[in-house]
């Protein structure tokens, strides 16, 4: 904005002082002008309303979340791992297949106890007495008149044979069958890690290239720009040019900064997997 309305001026100085320029010029950065400012107010509104979204997830009332702001410069978070790194990391440290792991050793548990009731069973009970009289005198001491305490003993065992244990059977049938689908959770979930951390590697080495490449870009948009500029004031090129020079810049300047928002989301995205 500040471009234009330096070159405006400068245009309507060289229409109406110098005569060096015609008026269709001027009201060609006129227009570029007023573009801008419409892009301008668009951007405004849409950063406030991104400001207010950002205030409701951090809890801020929304007339103190407007004053929220962000750094000069554009973020630029990366991650460095290998493929096979990655991968490790996401099969061992995914929260999802940690949990799906143990929903499967919950089942197993769950079997193990329905096995159990479906098994014969033998219990072994025993149980001891001892029975006496002592007086006084010969309490402190442990003597019993008469001899020894006496002692009584028992032990038993009880067999319970499944004759016949249906019941049981069928509950040991439904644990097996929730096991079975616990294990092809957990299949699958390992499988949409991997396939989720493969492409948020890929997106990632797929944005470094574009940030490389548009840092080109603008090195060479801003050239062409200025080059159309001092033409411009010697005469050799149309205000057309110089316009579509400066359109040209802003574009490849903004395909850097999503590139490195792209960067920055798929090493996120690559650190949480």
């Amino acid at each position: 904005l500040e471009l234009a309305q330096r070159q405006l001026e400068e245009t309507e100085m060289r229409v109406n002082d110098l005569g060096t320029m015609a008026r269709v010029d001027s009201l060609r950065f006129e227009s570029e002008l007023a573009s801008i400012e419409e892009e301008l107010a668009q951007s405004e509104s849409e950063l406030r309303t991104r400001s207010i979204e950002l205030g409701r997830l951090l809890g801020v009332a929304p007339e103190d979340a407007l004053g929220l702001g962000t750094a000069e410069t554009a973020p630029a978070y990366d991650v460095d791992m290998s493929l096979d790194e990655a991968l490790e990391l996401s099969r061992s440290q995914s929260s999802e297949i940690l949990a799906a792991e143990a929903d499967v050793a919950a089942a197993q548990d769950r079997i193990q106890v329905a096995r159990d009731s479906t098994l014969p069973r033998l219990d072994l009970t025993a149980s001891l007495a001892v029975g006496g009289m002592w007086d006084d005198s010969s309490a402190a001491d442990g003597y019993q008149p008469g001899g020894e305490p006496g002692l009584v003993g028992m032990v038993g065992l009880s067999l319970e044979l499944p004759i016949g244990n249906q019941r049981a059977r069928a509950e040991l049938a439904e644990p097996r069958i929730r096991a079975e689908a616990s294990e092809l959770r957990l299949e699958a979930r390992e499988r949409q890690v991997e396939a989720e951390t493969v492409t948020a590697l890929e997106r990632l080495d797929t944005a470094r290239n574009r940030v490389d490449l548009a840092r080109q870009s603008v090195s060479i948009a801003r050239e062409l720009a200025e080059a159309e500029q001092e033409a411009l004031l010697i005469g050799t090129t149309t205000t057309y040019q110089v316009l579509e020079s400066q359109a040209s810049l802003r574009r490849t300047e903004l395909r850097l900064l999503r590139a490195l928002v792209d960067q920055t989301k798929a090493a996120v995205t690559l650190q949480h997997l």
